[in-house]
């Protein structure tokens, strides 16, 4: 009897196997989001479209999303009335009264699917062009890569500009030849305009350019850098046609399709049913750059730089008996040890004893990070009475209301807790939200708002003994402006941009800029705003309604101001690095090519 039911059991197994396995196959077949689900393995874009494609535009949860964004851009969004005023001259976008688009935008186009509405959602925030403000909706960006595995350059050679491959993963013979056309358009002006159309990280073109392409000092999960190449958007097509010019070989078309990934996580969804419950959730998980491929074939070089310092903030080389480099990456850490200060008075202290006579801050791609060990390096390398630039945010009666409540005493505290900020005037903190809140009306692009009194971040403790022994110390910093620069590719943003800024402000060092566009300025840092935040502060505003769908928005909520012109916004402030390099072969492999240039602008 057993053997029967065994046999029955065995049967019954088997049949069910072949009923499933169709099944299975028909799901694969039908569902271009089980398809691209799977890790591992490369996916088509046409299946990653129809996934994306596949959600049915929801009317209400687009309405409630844009009323969102209308309240955070009405009333907190610090750049609100000032991006409508007219662009100063140096850089390139377009003026926008944002709350005028939000509040016509479903009457300008009908829609059908979800990821049309939220594509261009995005992309109409993106023509503000500050780099700390982004819109995601988070199951059309987080979840997929679009690689071209051919990364590509500017350099300047005889007086002429061009476009070159920097690095190929599939095929190495084709670095270092010149791309002629993409996509039958002359290549300098395609990476131009999609540097002017697709991106938004400054408010100069030159340094979008410079983040479009591949760098010197290319960080393996940067998201600063071949934005051209490896994207997380949803390109226009499949593929991209280089025309290449190589030496000794005739010139010809590379078709390049893209190489289309899951990215290495776990992911809410296995198909389109719970793909569309992850999209029409208000559940968003926090945007993390996803893995590029080091740029590093052939490999970047430190040269005859020599490495006589290393720390979690900063990295220090000398270049010979008289060139100092100290090499500052980040301000961005997973953890923040309480040695890290003493690491960057460390690395100064280092070229103190070696007694070189020329120093070069590099800054190059720095993304920024900690506002604080910003402020703390400002006044450690050049001390003064205001280390600091001062800041403001905006404060409409519902934020006024707000302040009131988070600042009293038997308060949790928050974001708008007057007390957890220094007034500018006194350095000291706030005593009350009144204090806080201010009187000070404003009127930028026609709009008077009420803005609150000034103010900057309160330093911790151990940042400011240490900088009160710094200057007691006996090994004092002895560089000046004229034998310190500051060196960067445009990409010193967010903190990193308030201290380079700082230096040429307040040290008044000189600047050079890598990259750009030949015979044109370009900023040596960009959106130096005072502080980025994202729209989880909702959660301190009753009044304001939440997005109910898997959307956020990154925005400054407050702006700096500048130290010598106290009226001027850093972030509208033109400011063109003092001297200009260009990439060549050479110094776009060989980064103490660079220094060593940066340098021979000091006396």
């Amino acid at each position: 009897m057993n053997m029967m039911n065994n046999l029955i059991i065995c049967i019954l197994s088997v049949a069910l196997a072949f009923l499933i396995a169709p099944t299975l196959s028909l799901t694969l077949s039908n569902d271009p989001c089980a398809r691209i689900a799977k890790k591992g393995v490369s996916h088509l874009y046409d299946d990653v479209k129809a996934c994306y494609l596949s959600n049915p535009f929801n009317v209400s949860a687009a309405k409630r999303t844009l009323q969102t964004l209308n309240d955070l851009f009405k009333d907190l969004y610090v750049f609100t009335d000032q991006s409508k005023e007219p662009v100063k001259e140096g850089y390139d976008f377009t003026p926008l009264d944002i709350l005028s688009v939000l509040d016509t935008f479903l009457d300008k186009k009908s829609y059908t699917t979800d990821f049309e509405f939220n594509k261009d959602l995005r992309f109409t925030i993106k023509k503000l062009r500050d780099g700390h403000t982004d819109f995601q909706a988070g199951c059309y960006l987080n979840d997929i890569v679009f690689d071209q595995q051919i990364y590509l350059y500017s350099v300047v050679k005889d007086g002429k500009q061009m476009i070159k491959v920097f690095d190929d993963t599939i095929d190495g013979k084709n670095v270092d030849c010149e791309v002629t056309q993409i996509n039958s358009q002359p290549a300098l002006q395609a990476i131009k305009e999609f540097a002017q159309t697709q991106l938004s990280s400054s408010r100069d073109l030159g340094v979008r350019f410079n983040d479009a392409l591949a760098s010197v000092r290319q960080i393996a999960i940067a998201p600063t850098s071949i934005q051209f190449s490896a994207r997380t958007d949803l390109p226009e097509s499949d593929s991209i046609t280089y025309t290449l010019e190589c030496p000794n070989r005739k010139p010809f078309q590379l078709v390049r399709k893209w190489n289309i990934t899951t990215v290495d996580r776990f992911l809410e969804w296995s198909d389109m049913k719970t793909f569309r419950q992850y999209c029409f959730s208000d559940f968003f998980l926090s945007y993390v750059p996803p893995q590029k491929k080091a740029v590093n074939s052939p490999p970047f070089t430190y040269g005859k730089a020599k490495q006589v310092y290393s720390s979690l903030a900063a990295d220090v080389y000398t270049l010979g008996e008289d060139i100092g480099i100290v090499e500052i990456g980040t301000f961005s850490f997973r953890r923040v040890p309480s040695s890290l200060a003493y690491d960057y008075q460390a690395a100064f202290q280092e070229l103190v004893k070696r007694k070189v006579k020329k120093v070069v801050i590099d800054f190059s791609n720095n993304p920024g990070g900690s506002i604080n060990f910003a402020i703390f390096l400002s006044g450690l390398i050049v001390p003064s009475n205001h280390f600091a630039f001062p800041t403001d945010l905006r404060v409409p009666s519902t934020i006024q209301q707000v302040i009131r409540n988070e600042s009293r005493p038997e308060s949790d505290g928050g974001f708008y807790n007057a007390s957890s900020w220094n007034s500018f005037e006194t350095g000291k903190p706030f005593k009350n939200a009144e204090q806080f809140i201010g009187n000070r009306s404003l009127t930028r692009g026609g709009t008077t708002d009420e803005y609150s009194a000034l103010f900057i971040d309160q330093l911790p403790d151990l940042l400011l003994e240490i900088l009160k022994d710094q200057r007691k110390s006996p090994i004092q910093f002895p560089w000046d402006k004229d034998s310190t620069i500051i060196l960067t590719n445009g990409h010193c943003a967010s903190a990193c941009a308030l201290v380079s800024r700082y230096f040429a402000e307040v040290g008044q060092y000189p600047t050079v800029a890598v990259g750009g566009f030949l015979e044109q300025p370009l900023s040596f840092s960009t959106f130096p705003g005072g502080q980025v935040i994202d729209s989880g502060i909702l959660t301190e505003i009753p009044a304001y309604k939440p997005f109910i769908s898997n959307v956020e928005l990154d925005f400054t909520i407050r702006e700096a101001y500048s130290l010598k012109n106290p009226n001027e916004v850093l972030d509208f402030q033109f400011k063109p690095a003092t001297h200009r390099l260009y990439y060549d072969e050479k110094n776009s492999r060989d980064i103490s090519l660079l220094w060593e240039q940066a340098a021979d602008f000091l006396k």
